[in-house]
């Protein structure tokens, strides 16, 4: 249940073995035979909700499997940097004392363990990617609870996948970036989108313009060369006199004052550079 659904949930047609918890607090379903309960929380309002709700009591029946379900961030190094809404710890999840936990909130499927390496909960994230920040197989979790016992399985359910992939072209030529790109692209199926940004530097003159058909068998190909680099060999001009040189030894100065300009000033000085040389200016990536 989320607040976003709030008034369509009543119009739809449910079978009778689909349950859905509407109540900002905790409440308990047990299967109609007692084999089960599920101890639910509703969504209900936009934004985050703060309350430590996991670290307080929450109740739940007597049946040979319990379920604790709800939307939440588990506060651990490392954690995706979303808002945080329900946050709890892994310690404070495990105190609960149920069989498994099933969780919402992070895009990436995950287990949590209890302090033994058992296996207590987890996020089964979203089944389907839906840009470059959620690459990869989206799964289920599938599994069986029995006698106290957890077994878990993720299953791949996603129709497409998203490929994210870094080609370097330094000291390549056409032909071979193509062959290094096929090559990364090898395991993605033909059902699959695949992004490619091109890096590194490399000769102006030099065009990276994949042939039109190239990897057609893809569902979707794009190649951004955005992040490409000329070949300027800074250090040589550095050293040389006239003015490329007073150029780029100038910019230095000027980062070298200031660090957290670095990134500005290299981009500066190749742009720079550029109009020196009367070339077509291409300004850097700036994401």
């Amino acid at each position: 249940y989320h607040a976003g659904w709030a008034g369509r949930y009543p119009e739809m047609a449910w079978p009778d073995n689909v349950h859905i918890f509407t109540r900002p607090h905790f409440e308990t379903f047990t299967s109609p035979g007692g084999e089960f309960c599920i101890t639910g929380i509703a969504h209900t309002r936009a934004g985050t909700m703060s309350e430590r709700l996991i670290a307080g009591d929450i109740p739940r029946a007597d049946a040979a499997a319990r379920v604790l379900l709800f939307h939440g961030s588990r506060e651990f190094e490392g954690a995706p940097g979303k808002e945080k809404t329900l946050p709890f710890t892994g310690a404070e999840l495990e105190r609960q004392g149920f069989d498994w936990a099933a969780i919402g909130h992070y895009h990436a499927a995950a287990l949590i363990e209890n302090a033994n390496g058992e296996v207590i909960g987890g996020y089964s994230g979203c089944p389907q990617g839906r840009g470059l920040d959620e690459c990869g197989e989206g799964v289920a979790l599938v599994g069986t609870v029995e006698d106290g016992r957890v077994e878990i399985e993720p299953v791949p359910v996603s129709a497409r996948r998203f490929w994210s992939l870094e080609i370097p072209v330094d000291g390549r030529g056409l032909p071979e970036v193509m062959e290094a790109v096929e090559a990364a692209a090898s395991a993605a199926a033909d059902e699959d989108l695949v992004y490619v940004k091109l890096t590194g530097r490399a000769p102006r003159e030099l065009d990276f313009t994949f042939p039109q058909g190239f990897l057609s068998r893809l569902f979707a190909f794009h190649c951004d060369r955005s992040a490409l680099m000329p070949d300027y060999d800074l250090d040589a001009l550095a050293a040389s006199d006239g003015l490329p040189g007073r150029f780029v030894r100038r910019i230095r100065e000027m980062s070298a004052a200031g660090p957290a300009r670095a990134d500005l000033c290299e981009a500066a000085i190749l742009m720079g550079l550029d109009a020196i040389h009367d070339r077509t200016v291409s300004f850097p990536d700036e994401n």
